[in-house]
């Protein structure tokens, strides 16, 4: 991680959720936050820590929304989780941010989403549903380190209008028998634009496993646009 987990944070920081699953421990319920951005020319800027340790597992879900606002606003989170040894995550992702209304205001949407796989058998699984906000991108990673680590995107965006779309996520095998799963979708209608690309790096051997099954699907509408770029 290029952000180390540490328990001093800005203070305008210390509002946002940091989660720690003691090792063994196995969470008995779902965990949730909502986010909402009530005031008007304001912007959001939540940072989410999450540690699994050892042996530990833990499901989380966030969702997020927002007023009609006539201005654009930002909001630009970042979320850092750590799998130690044996671990799993679940990270789950409703957004229905404000999209606009004919191309006028919207929420901004620019995250940085982010997991170290550190210990072997450790397995983390990003799952998003990106319905709203004028802008989005968001590109949720997994630095697969341990040995047989896995890592898991399940993505679907939704988009409409002018709303503009560009997702995915980052895969890098670094440990041994390291695998990965990628399943990226996208509806898109009206004169939006949108991009699907997702990126599979190995730095290991040959014995890593990414599986890539990119999909999407375009409304036959006049002046839509989108693209699927693989990046490697």
């Amino acid at each position: 991680m290029t952000t180390s987990c540490r328990a001093e944070r800005p203070r305008w920081l210390r509002t946002a959720p940091f989660i720690y699953v003691p090792k063994g421990v196995r969470c008995p319920m779902e965990l949730s936050t909502y986010f909402r951005i009530n005031a008007e020319k304001t912007g959001q800027f939540e940072r989410t820590i999450l540690v699994a340790d050892e042996g530990s597992y833990v499901s989380y879900i966030e969702g997020c929304s927002a007023p009609v606002r006539d201005s654009y606003q930002l909001h630009a989170a970042v979320v850092e989780v750590i799998i130690h040894k044996d671990a799993e995550v679940k990270y789950s992702t409703v957004q229905n941010w404000f999209p606009g209304d004919n191309n006028t205001g919207g929420i901004l949407n620019f995250v940085t989403k982010r997991a170290l796989c550190e210990g072997e058998n450790s397995k983390m699984s990003w799952t998003q549903s990106e319905t709203g906000s004028a802008i989005t991108w968001k590109y949720p990673s997994c630095i697969l380190r341990g040995d047989n680590s896995i890592g898991e995107f399940f993505s679907v965006a939704l988009t409409s209008g002018h709303q503009q779309a560009d997702t995915g996520t980052k895969m890098i095998h670094i440990g041994k028998n390291t695998r990965s799963t990628i399943i990226s979708k996208g509806i898109s209608a009206g004169h939006q634009s949108e991009q699907l690309s997702r990126a599979g790096q190995n730095h290991a051997d040959r014995h890593q496993r990414p599986q890539l099954y990119p999909v999407r699907f375009d409304a036959d509408r006049p002046g839509l646009r989108g693209a699927y770029l693989p990046v490697c």
